[in-house]
């Protein structure tokens, strides 16, 4: 962990360090904190162990009336901030010395709050400035005008006229041996646990754990992927998933996967049809001890193959937005007017975006995937297993210019939507269509 400047803070009702009866090596203090020491603290901390980012709702709303209409309510109507952290010391004078900069440390759950406090201290203090509606926009804000903020709290009154303490909850090791390794197992599990407000998704809680890092990295539109609840973006990370085990699903059709009861079966028709099962096939492959080890709370890949299978997920994935593109006109090309389906929506001349955002390019069509998706998995023939390298790799990569899907033989897989009443839903999860894809490009592969 990389060296950080300690934050001393005063605790309001005690700074009691509480251990477990059963042993554990992890302690808690239950307190609360001054509107001064509260401004110190969010300054400083993060929420990257949140596995929720905090925005601004009708929750915050109503954290927000209560400081206007009954701040002495306060202390007793919210369950305030839950603050983890490697390092904390118990100082005199009800002070503790506290780090809260670290990967696992800062605000594990309460980031609603501390975003309604802010904006309720910003908005009294800094009249002239806009409220802030997200966490990374508070955060900005707080960091570049801490002294400024400081200064006008202490104008203004300080704590006489902001009365109202926060509750706070801090977690951390002890001094015993093995404390921070106890706290590094545990800490993901605890964060999951207190974040019961509203169900974390299971995509949430794999973020956490580090198995997207890998797509996180290399995806071209990674910074536009809503990876954790309460982030802003505009592509569910749960439709990149769905998308990336199309080279994990040929691993599995080529039994290059553990082959362990922990990695249940998964057919392409889950693509479109059960992407929370795609999900949980993501995590079961990437947590599997022969495809990951585990540090900490956090998973590292080690397989090779695996990796290169997510490797190849952002050629994927600019395939997929090439094909949504082409699929139109595929399907003119062999049956007539795409336009004239009752289910596609005709836009005025180019102006619906491509899925996942990987090119400025725009459509005249805006239509479910289900007509092209069992289509698209068929790219599973353009893979193959390089043995010398134990990587995964194209025979003909599908995003690459050079590549047209209308040189794709369609007309067969055209007829078989029409024999389907042009449903979305039908074409989607029909496995007739899926094996038709597979039979499409392994035509194009072989033909003279």
């Amino acid at each position: 962990m990389a060296e950080q400047k300690p934050l001393i803070i005063k605790l309001e009702h005690g700074n009691n360090a509480q251990s477990s009866n059963e042993g554990m090596k992890i302690q808690r203090i239950s307190s609360s904190v001054s509107a001064y020491h509260f401004i110190r603290l969010v300054s400083v901390a993060d929420n990257k162990i949140n596995p929720r980012s905090a925005r601004e709702n009708g929750i915050t709303s109503d954290i927000r009336e209560t400081l206007e209409v009954s701040p002495n309510l306060f202390w007793l109507m919210s369950k305030g901030l839950l603050i983890a952290t490697e390092n904390c010391k118990i100082l005199d004078r009800g002070r503790v010395r506290l780090t809260t900069e670290g990967d696992r440390e800062g605000i594990m759950d309460g980031g609603h709050n501390a975003l309604a406090i802010a904006q309720y201290l910003v908005t009294c203090l800094f009249p002239e400035a806009k409220m802030f509606k997200t966490w990374a926009d508070c955060k900005f804000f707080l960091q570049n005008n801490e002294k400024e903020i400081i200064k006008r709290f202490n104008d203004a009154g300080g704590n006489n006229t902001f009365q109202f303490s926060i509750p706070i909850e801090i977690i951390f090791p002890s001094n015993e041996n093995g404390a921070l390794d106890e706290y590094y197992d545990t800490i993901s599990q605890i964060c999951t646990a207190r974040n019961t407000n509203v169900q974390l998704k299971q995509a949430t809680q794999d973020n956490q754990v580090g198995i997207y890092d890998i797509l996180k990295d290399s995806l071209c539109c990674s910074n536009r992927i809503i990876w954790k609840s309460g982030q802003a973006g505009d592509i569910k990370v749960e439709d990149i998933i769905s998308i990336a085990v199309i080279p994990l699903i040929f691993l599995q059709e080529e039994k290059k996967l553990p082959n362990h009861k922990s990695i249940k079966a998964l057919n392409a028709i889950s693509v479109y049809s059960q992407k929370s099962k795609c999900v949980d096939f993501y995590g079961d492959v990437l947590k599997h001890p022969a495809v990951s080890t585990k540090q900490e709370d956090k998973y590292f890949l080690s397989d090779t193959l695996v990796h290169s299978a997510l490797k190849m997920v952002d050629d994927i994935v600019r395939a997929y937005d090439k094909m949504y593109l082409s699929f139109p006109e595929i399907y003119n090309s062999n049956a007539g007017k795409f336009g004239r389906i009752s289910a596609v929506d005709q836009k005025e001349k180019k102006t619906v975006s491509v899925p996942f955002l990987t090119t400025s390019q725009k459509t005249d069509y805006k239509y479910s995937a289900a007509y092209f998706l069992p289509l698209f998995c068929g790219i599973r023939k353009l893979m193959y297993i390089d043995e010398s390298t134990n990587t995964l790799k194209w025979k003909k990569n599908p995003a690459d210019s050079t590549f047209n899907f209308l040189d794709l033989n369609c007309g067969k897989y055209i007829e078989m939507v029409k024999f389907l009443e042009y449903n979305p839903q039908k074409v989607g999860k029909a496995s007739m269509m899926y094996l038709e894809g597979l039979d499409v490009f392994d035509a194009f592969l072989n033909k003279k």
